[in-house]
């Protein structure tokens, strides 16, 4: 086991490397100046030169790759041209919100997904069943910023139960910082104010992200299971007298597992890609609103540390998911 980790942690390195270079030429294929965007139309140009060479925006486009791969080896992403930070500095300040944000909506889409697809096995094309592979459709069917819109309109506009966008109140000091989740922080420190008005404010982003993601953990634990209701040692366990409840989570459930951690992996990357648009919708202060902004001025050493820090999640959630398939199924192995 140990072996195939380091083997996977080692593979990262070469994926990193390729989305470096996809996403360095891509963004200087784009269209635009960010020196013309930063400075403005009417600077002198002199600016324009000693800034790009400021920059090093004036060299070669693979000079620039370059320089940025030797200077991402020592650990540094280079600085942000739009908040003239460090990168890695804004990362730590933004990736917290990102990854509270992506846990919760997990969280909900793993819970609710599950319990709706175990239902939707047990009682196969019932009125629930029927239901239920109906919320499924809409939840793959709807864009995420429609129905971010839609609840902001009902929940803030017209019944003002929930607020409309931001991590935490306006009037309210955020808790002192341990973690970086407002939630765990809140609640380890005993700042209830702090933790009331964070539960509020995740509540619907993370509603709004997890949406899609619960009809697709429902759809493949459905599946799932469907497949093995009919085997011979789950009938043998009704033939036993067992209750329900146990023939489903000891024998059905627990054997299910394993196409649903599978999709669970892809959830999580998938939450990852789908918190830009939901974090741009609430005005969430999370990596998703940063590399929004960066696009805009075309903030090439962000955009890239972006795609460095979404690619190594992805990677790393689903080396998660492998190690867990030998905890679910002892029989799995890996050489």
């Amino acid at each position: 086991m140990i072996a195939y980790i380091v083997r996977r942690l080692l593979f990262l390195i070469p994926t990193l490397f390729a989305g470096v270079l996809l996403v360095f030429g891509i963004m200087h294929l784009a269209p635009g100046d960010p020196v013309l965007l930063l400075a403005g139309p009417e600077a002198d140009p002199r600016i324009y030169d000693e800034l790009r060479q400021q920059w090093g925006l004036d060299k070669p486009v693979y000079i620039q790759c370059l320089m940025y791969l030797g200077n991402l080896v020592r650990g540094d992403l280079g600085t942000s041209l739009v908040t003239g930070r460090p990168v890695i500095a804004d990362i730590g300040a933004y990736l917290p919100a990102t990854v509270e944000l992506t846990i919760f909506a997990l969280f909900l889409s793993v819970v609710v997904g599950v319990l709706l697809g175990v239902v939707s096995a047990v009682r196969p094309n019932t009125l629930l069943d029927h239901a239920t592979r109906t919320v499924s459709l809409l939840g793959v069917a709807t864009p995420v910023f429609w129905l971010g819109l839609l609840l902001i309109i009902l929940f803030h506009l017209r019944l003002s139960w929930l607020p409309g966008g931001g991590r935490i109140g306006v009037n309210i000091s955020p808790p002192r910082s341990i973690t970086g989740s407002y939630l765990i922080d809140s609640l380890v420190t005993g700042n209830w104010a702090a933790l009331g008005s964070s539960a509020l404010h995740i509540l619907m982003p993370g509603f709004v992200l997890a949406f899609a993601q619960i009809a697709r953990v429902a759809r493949i634990t459905r599946a799932s299971m469907l497949g093995i209701v009919g085997l011979d040692y789950v009938k043998a366990a009704k033939a036993k007298g067992l209750k329900e409840s146990k023939v489903v989570s000891r024998y059905i459930l627990r054997n299910a597992w394993i196409p649903i951690l599978t999709m669970v992996g892809e959830v999580a990357g998938t939450l990852l890609g789908g918190a830009v648009v939901t974090e741009v919708v609430f005005s969430w202060p999370g990596m998703g609103r940063y590399a929004v902004d960066s696009i805009m001025a075309l903030d090439y050493k962000a955009i890239v540390a972006f795609a460095i820090i979404s690619t190594a999640l992805y990677a790393f959630i689903n080396l998660i998911v492998d190690v867990m398939y030998v905890w679910v199924d002892p029989r799995i192995s890996y050489s």
